[in-house]
């Protein structure tokens, strides 16, 4: 028989001491937790598991799930969507412990010792697999729920709750001292959450509605009115043709899907080859690639390839709209280069972080003229010029009149449409 005392509890006051300098400090989510999981087990609890969820506000991402195991260390963080999150409560509750918490509105759930029965697929898995035979979790809300249950929060997408498991391989599983201190430790780690998660949101809001770059001016503090920046870029001015024909036949709800599609088309092309979609204006796009410490070829090189991939999903979307009996729209763009002012731009205490100057007003005029020239692209001599690589795919069209501009301007456009014209 064995006497021997249980081991001391790790030092509660010391655990949440760093917890706190590490959250003050803006130490990430996976930090936090790695941290903590390897200080528990250091000073003596047998953790074999321990997972970490946190809410995040992103129009893709639901969330970022952290785990970490004492035999691997912390792996890499992954994220889920927002995809299936209505159709949870029909399949998730029995598979998952923390869906069924929220909706139930459990804070704890602890599962001792882990049976073949057991409802959660991880707990059991965890049993089989990791020889666990003891689990416990606990759901702690971060922020106001503006009047509704975790659970109905997190199915609408907003801020809804820290969710985190430990599962032990300790015979016998957890002392109930040990839950104890895992409790106790909860609120300190779950505001160092709470600022780390404010922090991903902040940047992540920016991003979506500036783009990365315009993001992390404005962070780093670029928020006074008139702060800019002179810059070169390739300027690129995008429109739906047909918009507002097609608008008019059109609910609401499938407005917004529509533009959402096209929308989809013009972006993308842009943002997978690191440039910048500065602003959506109602059914057009202004989108820019920087000029500064790059080959001014190589970037027109690539901002050609963003249009003409552009036109292709706008066509591929198309056909499928019309076999579909749906009316379809056209996609009109101009490329132009040169000088701009980048910054913040509008009134005291509402800006807009964009471009401004001579060279987008001439681009925008250069797309206005897409449809009286009958080429949804246009671009100018300056961006032609400076597109060393790209002779054999642009076409002369002349020289024509842009509004507001005195001198006639020379257009080009993509040969493919010279040759089908």
């Amino acid at each position: 028989m064995n006497d021997a005392p249980p081991p001391p509890l790790p030092d509660p006051a010391e655990l949440s001491h760093w917890l706190i300098r590490e959250g003050l400090a803006g130490a990430t989510v996976p930090a936090l937790l790695g941290g903590l999981a390897a200080r528990l087990t250091d000073q003596g609890m047998l953790l074999l598991r321990v997972s970490l969820g946190s809410p995040t506000l992103h129009p893709i991402w639901r969330g970022h799930l952290n785990v970490w195991r004492r035999a691997t260390g912390l792996a890499p963080q992954d994220a889920f969507s927002h995809v299936g999150a209505a159709d949870t409560a029909d399949s998730g509750q029995a598979g998952n412990p923390f869906v069924w918490m929220l909706m139930n509105d459990k804070r704890h759930l602890r599962l001792d010792p882990i049976k073949d029965d057991h409802p959660f697929d991880i707990v059991r898995r965890l049993g089989h697999e990791e020889g666990a035979t003891d689990y416990a979790a606990w759901s702690v809300p971060l922020g106001n729920q503006g009047g509704r249950s975790v659970w109905e929060s997190w199915r609408s997408g907003q801020a809804g709750a820290m969710s985190i498991s430990f599962a032990t391989d300790r015979p016998g599983g957890f002392r109930d001292a040990e839950i104890g201190l895992l409790d106790s430790l909860l609120p300190t780690l779950a505001l160092g959450v709470r600022a780390a998660v404010a922090s991903t949101v902040a940047t992540s809001a920016l991003e979506t509605y500036l783009g990365p770059d315009a993001a992390q001016r404005v962070l780093s503090g670029e928020i006074i009115r008139g702060t800019t920046d002179t810059i070169d870029a390739a300027i690129c001015y995008a429109d739906l043709s047909g918009f507002t024909a097609v608008s008019d036949t059109l609910s609401a709800e499938d407005l917004v899907t529509t533009i959402n599609a096209y929308m989809d088309c013009m972006a993308l092309p842009f943002t997978s080859r690191g440039g910048e979609v500065l602003k959506f204006t109602g059914d057009g796009m202004l989108a820019s690639f920087q000029l500064a410490d790059r080959d001014h070829a190589d970037v027109c090189r690539t901002a050609l390839d963003a249009v003409e991939d552009a036109q292709d999903r706008v066509l591929a979307l198309n056909a499928k709209r019309m076999e579909r009996g749906q009316d379809i729209m056209g996609l009109d763009m101009a490329l132009h280069l040169g000088e701009v002012r980048y910054g913040n731009v509008g009134a005291a205490d509402r800006l807009d972080f964009t471009v401004i100057g001579p060279t987008v007003n001439e681009a925008s005029r250069i797309e206005a003229l897409s449809g009286t020239l009958d080429y949804p692209v246009l671009i100018s001599e300056t961006f032609a010029r400076a597109a060393l690589h790209c002779g054999a795919r642009l076409s002369e069209i002349g020289r024509v009149r842009l509004r507001g501009v005195r001198t006639p301007r020379l257009l080009f456009t993509l040969k493919r449409y010279r040759d089908t014209a």
